[in-house]
């Protein structure tokens, strides 16, 4: 299983075509700022505890039905529809790192923050739903994390370097979070 490239297949060029008409950018920048945040998401993910109340949030985006309507989701109506899935997502992963996150992937880029955020939340409903449809089918969180871990290579160099720093402060945050809840 490869989660990367399966994702992606989701993103076709005439999807990126009309996001770049509807945001008014240049279709390399939308597809630059979608695999990295596929990217980037996959890598942070990799570093999480599991979490029930999390999983069951990627169970529910999994049997919404989001996957079945694509080229839906980078509707307005769809994203506010699910604007809980997209903030409990962006809690779980970011905690309060969220605008460093989406001024990462703004410049790397090239988008307007604006832009930038649209398809940041997008792709955290379609990665939500992607996931929660594997964990539906019976994929333990642990043994999706691992498939995650193993397919790093493919997907790391859509990773700017500048996230790195923000992944080892969410890294070293949940270390803390661990160590503080044993005292």
């Amino acid at each position: 299983m490869e989660l990367f490239n399966s994702i992606n297949e989701f993103i076709s060029p005439k999807l990126v075509q009309d996001i770049s008409k509807d945001f008014k950018e240049d279709e390399s920048k939308i597809l630059s700022a979608i695999q990295t945040t596929i990217a980037s998401i996959l890598e942070i993910l990799i570093e999480k505890k599991e979490n029930k109340k999390f999983i069951l949030l990627l169970k529910y985006a999994g049997s919404s039905g989001l996957l079945f309507n694509f080229s839906d989701l980078f509707s307005d109506k769809i994203c506010t529809q699910n604007k809980k899935i997209v903030s409990k997502f962006i809690q779980y992963l970011f905690q309060d790192k969220k605008d460093k996150f989406i001024n990462i992937i703004s410049l790397d880029s090239g988008l307007s923050k604006e832009n930038a955020k649209k398809i940041i939340f997008r792709i955290i409903l379609l990665c939500a739903a992607f996931i929660g449809e594997s964990l539906l089918s019976g994929i333990n969180f642990s043994v999706l994390k691992n498939h995650i871990e193993d397919e790093r290579f493919n997907f790391q160099q859509y990773i700017p370097i500048e996230m790195n720093s923000l992944v080892d402060k969410l890294k070293s945050f949940s270390t803390y979070k661990l160590w503080s809840s044993l005292f």
